[in-house]
Protein backbone atom coordinates (compact mmCIF):
# COMPACT_ATOMS: atom_id res chain seq x y z
CA UNK A 1 0.00 0.00 0.00
CA UNK A 2 2.95 2.39 0.68
CA UNK A 3 4.28 2.38 -2.95
CA UNK A 4 0.31 2.65 -4.82
CA UNK A 5 -0.53 -1.01 -5.06
CA UNK A 6 -3.08 -1.68 -2.02
CA UNK A 7 -2.79 -4.63 0.42
CA UNK A 8 -0.42 -6.96 -2.12
CA UNK A 9 -0.70 -10.54 -0.62
CA UNK A 10 1.66 -12.55 -2.45
CA UNK A 11 1.44 -15.92 0.32
CA UNK A 12 -1.93 -16.85 -0.42
CA UNK A 13 -3.81 -17.45 -4.02
CA UNK A 14 -5.42 -13.36 -4.32
CA UNK A 15 -3.04 -11.16 -5.26
CA UNK A 16 -5.33 -8.22 -2.99
CA UNK A 17 -4.87 -8.93 0.58
CA UNK A 18 -8.81 -7.24 0.93
CA UNK A 19 -10.07 -10.27 -1.57
CA UNK A 20 -9.41 -12.96 1.09
CA UNK A 21 -9.91 -10.83 4.26
CA UNK A 22 -11.62 -7.88 4.73
CA UNK A 23 -9.09 -5.57 7.00
CA UNK A 24 -9.62 -2.04 5.63
CA UNK A 25 -8.29 -1.08 9.54
CA UNK A 26 -4.66 -2.19 7.82
CA UNK A 27 -4.65 1.04 5.48
CA UNK A 28 -3.99 2.98 9.30
CA UNK A 29 -0.60 0.84 8.98
CA UNK A 30 0.45 2.31 6.21
CA UNK A 31 1.89 5.85 7.03
CA UNK A 32 4.10 4.80 9.61
CA UNK A 33 4.84 1.85 6.92
CA UNK A 34 6.03 4.46 4.89
CA UNK A 35 8.68 5.72 7.35
CA UNK A 36 9.62 2.42 8.31
CA UNK A 37 10.04 0.23 5.08
CA UNK A 38 10.50 -3.09 7.10
CA UNK A 39 8.37 -6.00 8.44
CA UNK A 40 9.78 -5.47 11.96
CA UNK A 41 7.28 -2.42 12.51
CA UNK A 42 4.54 -4.64 11.67
CA UNK A 43 5.27 -6.50 14.47
CA UNK A 44 6.60 -3.56 17.01
CA UNK A 45 3.33 -2.06 16.39
CA UNK A 46 1.41 -5.75 16.74
CA UNK A 47 3.25 -5.87 19.83
CA UNK A 48 2.32 -2.08 21.35
CA UNK A 49 -1.28 -2.62 20.22
CA UNK A 50 -1.36 -6.08 22.23
CA UNK A 51 0.30 -4.43 25.37
CA UNK A 52 -1.95 -1.20 25.31
CA UNK A 53 -4.83 -3.37 25.67
CA UNK A 54 -3.69 -3.91 29.02
CA UNK A 55 -4.73 -0.69 29.83
CA UNK A 56 -8.68 -0.35 28.71
CA UNK A 57 -8.60 -4.10 30.74
CA UNK A 58 -7.58 -2.45 33.94
CA UNK A 59 -9.71 0.39 33.67
CA UNK A 60 -12.68 -1.73 33.07
CA UNK A 61 -11.71 -3.74 35.73
CA UNK A 62 -11.48 -0.71 37.87
CA UNK A 63 -15.35 -0.40 37.32
CA UNK A 64 -16.29 -3.37 38.54
CA UNK A 65 -13.59 -4.98 41.39
CA UNK A 66 -12.54 -3.51 44.28
CA UNK A 67 -8.93 -3.52 45.44
CA UNK A 68 -6.05 -4.42 43.56
CA UNK A 69 -8.05 -6.96 41.45
CA UNK A 70 -8.03 -4.60 38.42
CA UNK A 71 -4.23 -4.52 38.27
CA UNK A 72 -4.28 -8.37 38.36
CA UNK A 73 -6.66 -8.87 36.12
CA UNK A 74 -4.63 -6.18 33.26
CA UNK A 75 -1.44 -8.53 34.84
CA UNK A 76 -3.27 -11.64 34.00
CA UNK A 77 -4.29 -10.18 30.75
CA UNK A 78 -0.28 -9.44 29.72
CA UNK A 79 0.78 -12.81 31.00
CA UNK A 80 -1.71 -14.66 29.05
CA UNK A 81 -0.31 -17.55 26.90
CA UNK A 82 -2.41 -17.01 24.07
CA UNK A 83 -1.83 -13.74 23.53
CA UNK A 84 1.88 -13.91 23.61
CA UNK A 85 1.21 -16.74 21.02
CA UNK A 86 -0.15 -14.62 18.54
CA UNK A 87 2.36 -12.13 19.10
CA UNK A 88 5.07 -14.88 19.05
CA UNK A 89 5.10 -15.48 15.06
CA UNK A 90 4.50 -13.46 12.38
CA UNK A 91 2.07 -10.76 11.79
CA UNK A 92 -1.69 -11.23 12.25
CA UNK A 93 -4.18 -8.04 11.74
CA UNK A 94 -6.85 -9.84 14.51
CA UNK A 95 -4.20 -8.72 17.12
CA UNK A 96 -5.54 -5.78 16.69
CA UNK A 97 -9.11 -6.46 17.31
CA UNK A 98 -8.05 -7.11 20.90
CA UNK A 99 -7.02 -3.39 22.65
CA UNK A 100 -10.02 -2.10 20.14
CA UNK A 101 -12.39 -4.16 21.33
CA UNK A 102 -11.46 -4.14 25.01
CA UNK A 103 -11.34 -0.30 24.70
CA UNK A 104 -14.79 -0.80 22.80
CA UNK A 105 -16.52 -2.01 25.90
CA UNK A 106 -14.84 0.17 28.88
CA UNK A 107 -16.64 2.99 26.90
CA UNK A 108 -19.55 0.97 26.67
CA UNK A 109 -19.21 0.75 30.26
CA UNK A 110 -18.30 4.14 31.16
CA UNK A 111 -21.17 5.77 28.73
CA UNK A 112 -24.00 3.02 30.48
CA UNK A 113 -23.15 4.58 34.03
CA UNK A 114 -24.73 8.13 32.73
CA UNK A 115 -27.94 8.73 33.13
CA UNK A 116 -29.92 8.34 29.89
CA UNK A 117 -30.25 12.11 29.65
CA UNK A 118 -26.63 12.86 29.51
CA UNK A 119 -25.64 9.99 27.84
CA UNK A 120 -25.73 11.92 24.40
CA UNK A 121 -24.21 14.96 26.27
CA UNK A 122 -20.71 13.32 26.22
CA UNK A 123 -18.12 11.79 23.86
CA UNK A 124 -18.02 8.42 25.63
CA UNK A 125 -20.87 6.96 23.44
CA UNK A 126 -18.92 8.19 20.27
CA UNK A 127 -15.81 6.89 21.34
CA UNK A 128 -17.33 3.68 21.93
CA UNK A 129 -18.81 3.90 19.13
CA UNK A 130 -15.46 4.75 17.25
CA UNK A 131 -13.36 1.90 18.79
CA UNK A 132 -15.99 -0.64 18.19
CA UNK A 133 -16.34 0.58 14.05
CA UNK A 134 -12.09 0.33 14.21
CA UNK A 135 -12.36 -3.37 15.93
CA UNK A 136 -14.68 -4.81 13.07
CA UNK A 137 -12.58 -3.13 10.49
CA UNK A 138 -10.18 -5.50 11.35
CA UNK A 139 -11.26 -8.73 10.03
CA UNK A 140 -14.31 -9.83 8.31
CA UNK A 141 -14.96 -12.63 11.45
CA UNK A 142 -14.82 -9.93 13.85
CA UNK A 143 -17.42 -8.10 13.16
CA UNK A 144 -19.65 -10.88 15.32
CA UNK A 145 -18.14 -10.03 18.23
CA UNK A 146 -18.92 -6.48 17.68
CA UNK A 147 -22.56 -7.68 16.95
CA UNK A 148 -22.50 -9.21 20.28
CA UNK A 149 -21.52 -6.15 22.14
CA UNK A 150 -24.37 -4.50 20.63
CA UNK A 151 -26.77 -7.13 21.97
CA UNK A 152 -25.32 -6.98 25.16
CA UNK A 153 -25.86 -3.05 24.86
CA UNK A 154 -29.50 -3.75 23.92
CA UNK A 155 -29.90 -6.14 26.81
CA UNK A 156 -28.27 -3.72 29.22
CA UNK A 157 -30.20 -1.01 28.30
CA UNK A 158 -33.30 -2.90 28.22
CA UNK A 159 -32.95 -3.96 31.72
CA UNK A 160 -32.47 -0.39 32.60
CA UNK A 161 -35.49 0.78 31.15
CA UNK A 162 -37.59 -2.22 32.94
CA UNK A 163 -36.16 -1.53 35.78
CA UNK A 164 -37.24 2.39 35.83
CA UNK A 165 -40.88 0.78 35.45
CA UNK A 166 -40.52 -1.85 38.49
CA UNK A 167 -43.65 -0.88 40.62
CA UNK A 168 -41.68 -1.92 43.60
CA UNK A 169 -40.14 1.54 43.34
CA UNK A 170 -43.51 3.45 43.22
CA UNK A 171 -45.32 1.74 46.60
CA UNK A 172 -47.97 4.70 46.40
CA UNK A 173 -48.72 3.93 42.76
CA UNK A 174 -51.68 2.13 42.01
CA UNK A 175 -54.57 1.90 39.78
CA UNK A 176 -57.00 3.99 41.86
CA UNK A 177 -54.61 6.84 41.61
CA UNK A 178 -53.64 6.52 37.91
Amino acid sequence: AAHGRGLVNNLEQVYQHLGLHWSPGLLLLVPGYIIFQSPYYLLIVQTIALALGAWPRFLLAKRMLPGKWPLIVAAAYLLYPSLHWANLYDFHEITFFVPLMLAALYFLEKWMGWTPLDRGRNLTGWMAFGFLALAASMKEDAILAVLFAGVYLLIKTANSKFEALNPKQYPNLNIQNI
